[in-house]
């Protein structure tokens, strides 16, 4: 048996239901059955559907003779399913990659109840996601999934998801005519929904996000003309006689009612009056056979318009309305006035500020256009504080930003009235991204742009012949912010070249290496032992660090490897860290292999040279991160299976993958299974690696030697005063490997057992294990 029987009802829906199908077939967890009931359709669906019988076993083709009965087709494929659990999909929704693996360790967490609800999203015929209409999934108090007993008369928050036939499975021996539930097709998707928690005994959910639900544009409808529908009232009064037994429940089933009519009611687009005014009258008939239900009130509903619908009273209704549309202008009034003020606010900054001497002593910092306090403006704002403590510094920060600012932190936020006080006021502007100055900086300020990374990447300029990546670029905007630099800072010759080809300006180059890099030079083997601690990484193991870059093709972090496979094959002896790109949001599928224990999402982590100096190796693609990671001097693998597409799309500055020295920095793989061999063999650590490394280093890290943030403060803020020089690639240290560290640690302890008797020898070395 199965676990999943899948049905999709297919109608003319050769559009979209290959790639329903798809990701159907293309999940990790593959217990499913699929079954495609076409519907008579007049175009492909038909062909598209056999096709996927002939590749697959696991999917069953079925025929409805009875066109436009998606009821009927449902029946049909419920009858033919012999899975563990019922999904019914249309074919416009897609399942999310480990969706299946992510359902099947839910229902086993919950004792396999009988309808598990779980998380959907639904995106617009653009593919733009819309926002959840104030409809939280309820979970357990510690998060995760939950099992309730009872159904909604016990938790009532289940009665307020969306009514979707697609965003739950329920167990086979559950639904009629084997169980009490709902037959699937025999009922409105309304129906169903609300019937599968009301009969159910134990209901489970997950907050992960399994489904999409695609919105189709259709050309023939047109979206100012939205009838209001009455078929959803017959369907609450159907679920209202199944209730009526148990008060409580046929009130929570009322208020449902009554806030699908306000609704439907305030839709934008709307038909005519008329039609208003008639679905009005049917709403309020409806109600009135169950007012005395609303005696008291109904939970969450209050106001006239609610009023107006239970008592069938319209004018009640229309004057909530009224009173309604009079709130919100006044509210849209109130932020007009703020907006203005603030307005006002910032352009009285401005040109207060533009009056008053600069501020020498005032230095003004932004990293990622104010998401963090880190790179390298967070550490040249560390080394000033140290070596110039006369100059003030403030960060400029988005609201975002402020919440994960360390405590204490001083704090301008992004295009505020403080903020243009700020940035008219201060001598000292450094950033690694855009500062939002929209006017130009005045006379004696100085600007320094720090950049994030070297360069492999085409950048400014050199993007204007890969249209894929730059059409929506303001170039006028991004040349003028070019122009305002004084300094420009690089690490090596490589950026010096690109950053004065791409960026046209007359900016001085101020080679002098990235300060974020420092700590890769100047860290202790404490400081790696106590971070990998930190991270749960256990003694012993071989962390990776995997941290592709972005894409601009792709608007989510779809990691180019199977993860899950790839930790399968790597064993115990191996921690996979992995960290996505900036800018995707959190990822519910790497969410779930945490929790399976397989990965460490370190996403979300504030510091990346931190967990630089955890990892043993690093993984990566086409991201700067490998030029950072270089100068550790451990070993980088390089995973590149779309290189060619990469290569194209963005453009790069040199063939990473052409195994010459100084372009290629070590190993190249391009599956699971190679790079999975490449750790279990001893080839991501071989000397051929450590010779492309060391060539690579020489070319790329030629002044990240620990010094670098000092001999930016002192250009910047001192006048240049005892920079110091870089040192040569042979004098510098870097900081130890987790492996060197264990091993100074070592030896550290037999030097303490060395100078006691043999007893105390024991107790020190047990001391020194546990420091």
């Amino acid at each position: 048996m199965p676990r999943f029987s899948i049905i999709v009802p297919a109608r003319n829906a050769q559009r979209h239901l290959r790639t329903c199908l798809e990701s159907v077939l293309s999940q990790s967890f593959g217990e499913v059955q699929l079954i495609v009931v076409d519907t008579a359709s007049t175009d492909h669906t038909a062909a598209i559907a056999a096709e996927f019988t002939r590749l697959d076993a696991r999917v069953l083709m079925l025929t409805s003779r009875r066109p436009d009965d998606e009821d009927a087709a449902l029946r049909l494929g419920a009858d033919r399913a012999s899975g563990e659990y019922l999904l019914l999909l249309s074919a416009d929704d897609v399942l999310t990659p480990e969706a299946l693996a992510v359902l099947d360790r839910a229902l086993t967490a919950a004792g396999d109840p009988q309808v598990l609800v779980f998380a959907h999203r639904t995106d617009d015929w653009q593919g733009r996601p819309q926002p959840a209409k104030g409809v939280v999934l309820p979970t357990q108090p510690g998060g995760g999934t939950g099992t309730t007993v009872g159904g909604p008369a016990v938790r009532p928050a289940l009665l307020r998801l969306p009514p979707l036939r697609a965003n739950r499975v329920l167990r086979r021996d559950f639904c009629a005519p084997h169980g009490p539930g709902p037959l699937p097709g025999a009922d409105s998707e309304l129906v169903f929904a609300y019937r599968s928690l009301l009969d159910a005994t134990t209901v489970a959910t997950t907050p992960e996000l399994c489904l999409v639900r695609r919105i189709q544009r259709d050309p023939r409808v047109p979206a100012t003309r939205r009838p209001c529908d009455p078929a959803s009232l017959r369907d609450f009064e159907e679920l209202l006689n199944r209730v009526q037994g148990d008060p409580a429940l046929a009130r929570l089933v009322l208020e449902r009612m009554v806030r699908t009519v306000l609704d439907e009611l305030a839709r934008p687009g709307t038909a005519s009056r008329s039609e208003a005014a008639a679905f009005f009258r049917t709403a309020a008939d409806s109600c009135a056979r169950w007012r005395r239900l609303a005696a008291g009130g109904l939970p969450g509903l209050g106001g006239l318009r609610a009023r107006g619908v239970i008592t069938g009273s319209r004018p009640a209704f229309l004057a909530g309305q009224l009173l309604d549309r009079a709130r919100k202008r006044l509210r849209e009034s109130r932020e007009r006035v703020g907006r203005r003020a603030t307005g006002y606010a910032v352009r009285a900054a401005r040109r207060i500020g533009g009056m008053l001497p600069i501020r020498r002593d005032l230095a003004l910092y932004c990293s990622y256009w104010g998401a963090s306090t880190g790179s390298n403006p967070g550490a040249i704002h560390a080394c000033a504080r140290r070596l110039a403590p006369g100059v003030r510094g403030v960060w400029v920060l988005t609201e975002k930003g402020a919440e994960t600012a360390p405590p204490g932190t001083d704090q301008v936020l992004l295009r505020s009235p403080r903020f243009w006080w700020y940035a008219t006021r201060a001598g000292w502007l450094v950033t690694n991204s855009g500062l939002g100055l929209v006017h130009p900086k005045r006379p004696g300020q100085r600007f320094l742009m720090t950049h994030h990374g070297t360069p492999l990447k085409k950048m400014g300029l050199d993007q204007l012949d890969h249209p894929a990546c730059s059409a929506r670029v303001n170039w006028n905007r991004l040349m003028a912010m070019a122009g305002q630099w004084d300094l420009s800072l690089s690490s090596n010759r490589h950026s010096t070249e690109v950053w004065d080809r791409v960026f046209p300006g007359s900016f001085e180059n101020l080679e002098a290496g990235y300060p974020r890099n420092d700590v890769l030079a100047t860290a202790t083997s404490a400081d790696v032992l106590r971070i990998r601690k930190e991270l749960g990484i256990p003694a012993g193991n071989t962390a990776i660090l995997y941290a592709p870059t972005h894409r601009d093709h792709q608007r989510e972090f779809r990691p180019q490897l199977d993860l899950a496979r790839l930790c399968r094959a790597l064993g115990d002896g191996c921690t996979l860290l992995v960290r996505a790109h900036y800018f995707y949001g959190e990822d519910a599928s790497l969410r779930d292999l945490q929790r399976r224990g397989l990965v460490r999402d370190v996403s979300q982590h504030p510091c990346v040279e931190q967990l630089m100096l955890a990892s043993d190796a690093l993984v990566t693609d086409y991201s700067s991160i490998l030029f950072d990671y270089a100068n550790l001097d451990r070993p980088i693998v390089v995973h590149a299976p779309d290189w060619e597409v990469y290569r194209e799309i963005r453009g790069v500055y040199f063939d990473l993958l052409s195994g010459r020295p100084g372009e290629t920095p070590g190993l190249v793989t391009a599956d699971e299974d190679t790079l999975a061999l490449a750790f279990r063999s001893g080839a991501w650590d071989s000397e051929h690696s450590a010779g492309l490394r060391a060539a690579f280093r020489e070319r790329f890290c030629t002044h990240d030697d620990g010094l670098a943030a000092e001999r930016v403060v002192r250009t910047l803020f001192l006048d240049g005063q005892d920079v110091p020089a870089v040192l040569p690639l042979a004098d510098r240290a870097h900081a130890p490997s987790p492996r060197e560290a264990l091993r100074l640690l070592a030896e550290e302890g037999s030097t303490v057992i060395g100078r006691q008797d043999d007893r105390s020898a024991a107790g020190a070395l047990d001391a020194t294990a546990r420091q």
